[in-house]
Formats: C-alpha cells, structure tokens, sequence
C-alpha cells in the first residue's frame, strides 16, 4: 500500500496589519571599553619651554634687582624710621581717633623737622664761624697786624732751622706773594667745595623725602604686612576677624 504523500503545510498568510509594522530595532552593540589618556611625552619642546622660562625668570630678576639697587640704602633706612617711630604714629593715631593718613603724614613732618633743623643749625654755625675767621684776616691785613705775625713766625722758623744747622732760604721771603698765592688757592677751594656741597644737599634732601615717602607707606600697610606674614596669609588676602 502506498503512504499518502504529505502536503506541505501551509504557512499562514500575513496579515495586513503585520506586513504594515516597521522591522524590530537592531541589536545593541557591545560598549567599547574606555580610550586610555594619552600620555604626556616629555619631548624637545617640553625642555627647551622649561629652559627658556627660567632664563627669563633669571632676566627679570636680575633686571629687577639692577632697578631697585640704587635704592637699597632709601629703603634700609625708611625701615629704620618706620620701626623707630612707630610708637609716635601709635599715638597720633589715637590722638586724632584712627585717621591713619593724617597720622602717618604728621609723623613724616615731624621726623623731617627732628632731621633738618639740627643740620640747618650746624651749617649756621660752621657758616658763621668761616664768617667771622674770614672778617678778622680782613682785618689783619688791612691794620698790618697780619704782616707783623707772619713775619715773627718766619723769623722763628729761621732761628729754628739754623739752631738745627739746616739751611736757610736765601734772601727775604716775598710774604705779599706767599698770602696772595694761599688767598687764591683758598678761594679756589671754598668755590669747588661750595659747588659740591649745595650738589650734595640737594642729593640728600631728595633722598631724604624718598626715604619719608616709604616711611609714609610703611606705617599704613607695615603692621597688617607683618600681621598678615606672621599669619601665613598672603599680604593681600583679607585677615579673619576673630
């Protein structure tokens, strides 16, 4: 007997709604696992960029250093004043109720009087000793007294030298030409060191208000800087209130 042949069986037939459906999302991928950071090389560029940086460190600093030299000693000595007078700017301060601008101000003047007016006095009086040394050999010489001494003096020093057995100038001294030549010379000294002396003053009282400038600042900012260093903060930051 012969088997009846199966019929395939048949498939269902899609309907309308199902072919109308979008296909599914495809399969998420695998995450990547995460790019490592590049790492840095240390190449030419990174040294040569470290090298110069610390050349012009060095430049600036030197450059620096070669500006403020010339006013190493204004500001040694404005420290020297601003840590001597402090006790006065304290009581000023307290004086005229905190205003510390005024305070600072008045202390500067009055240091520039304790400066100045002992050194205007010695002046007067060298001045006026070089005054009264200069009138009385006027004097001399026009009364003869002059004359009369230098000539005993000479005589002296003769007697001197030949009690010795040293030789003896030979013939009169020509004392009109001896005082006319230390007159001339003398005046040449008193133009040279006049001209000098008024440069220097000039230099010093320059100095002398650079030196009060910095000193003005100094008692403003000097103790909150100290404050601020022994602290630890930076000069800048703001101090906390306790």
């Amino acid at each position: 007997m012969k088997e009846p042949e199966k019929q395939p069986e048949s498939q269902p037939e899609p309907s309308p709604a199902t072919a109308a459906a979008p296909p599914g999302p495809p399969p998420l991928a695998e995450p990547c696992p995460p790019c490592p950071a590049p790492e840095i090389e240390e190449g030419l560029h990174t040294r040569f960029a470290r090298l110069f940086f610390g050349v012009i460190t060095l430049l600036v600093l030197y450059f620096s250093y070669l500006i403020i030299k010339p006013f190493l000693l204004n500001i040694f000595m404005a420290l020297v004043l601003f840590f001597t007078a402090k006790p006065l700017y304290h009581a000023l301060t307290r004086l005229l109720r905190g205003y510390k601008v005024l305070a600072s101000a008045l202390t500067c003047f009055i240091l520039l009087l304790i400066i100045l007016i002992p050194l205007f006095s010695l002046m007067g009086i060298i001045a006026a000793q070089a005054l009264d040394f200069s009138s009385q050999v006027t004097k001399g010489i026009q009364s003869g007294q002059l004359w009369q001494w230098v000539a005993t003096k000479v005589d002296a020093i003769k007697l001197y030298l030949t009690h010795l057995n040293l030789p003896v100038p030979p013939g009169d001294i020509n004392l009109a030409q001896i005082v006319q030549t230390a007159v001339t010379k003398a005046s040449a000294f008193v133009y040279t060191n006049a001209i000098g002396l008024i440069k220097g003053f000039t230099v010093f009282f320059f100095d002398l208000l650079l030196v009060l400038f910095l000193t003005f600042f100094m008692f403003l900012q000097g103790d909150d800087f100290i404050q601020a260093r022994s602290m630890g903060h930076s000069p800048g930051a703001p101090l906390a209130q306790h």
